[in-house]
């Protein structure tokens, strides 16, 4: 089983490290690649040591610092023996929330203000 992740929530721009963790495989016999925008990474991959499980298997980690932008994808490769293509591929998108336009902005702003002024109106008609 694998999994990946970014260690912080993404923001475009700010570094974090992209985590690639390989669960419940055996025996230690493990190739792992990470490629950016389908390139493979040579620099700044580092790995832990296997763990050993409770069920005699073992678990590893990958790390890779990153700054991501927008459209950037990351691709965790591992290969093994055990697994039934031989190796597995899991895809990563470097995704982050697009900021609200201006102009969506101001027409929120103007929509808040009318209801607000429509309510003061309202309020002081059902008083009088």
């Amino acid at each position: 089983m694998t999994s990946e992740y970014p260690e912080d929530p993404v923001e475009l721009g700010d570094p974090n490290v992209f985590i690639c963790f390989m669960d419940r495989f055996s025996p230690l016999v493990l190739n792992i690649t990470c490629l950016k925008n389908n390139g493979v990474v040579s620099q700044g991959m580092e790995e832990t040591s296997f763990y050993p499980s409770v069920d005699n298997t073992f678990c590893k980690f990958s790390y890779l610092p990153f700054v991501p932008e927008q459209r950037d994808f990351y691709i965790c490769q591992v290969e093994h023996w055990d697994l039934p293509e031989g190796s597995t591929e899991k895809i990563w998108y470097s995704k982050a929330p697009s900021p609200i336009p201006e102009m969506m902005e101001n027409v929120l702003c103007a929509v808040g203000l009318a209801v607000g002024i429509l309510g003061i109106i309202a309020g002081t008609i059902c008083l009088v």
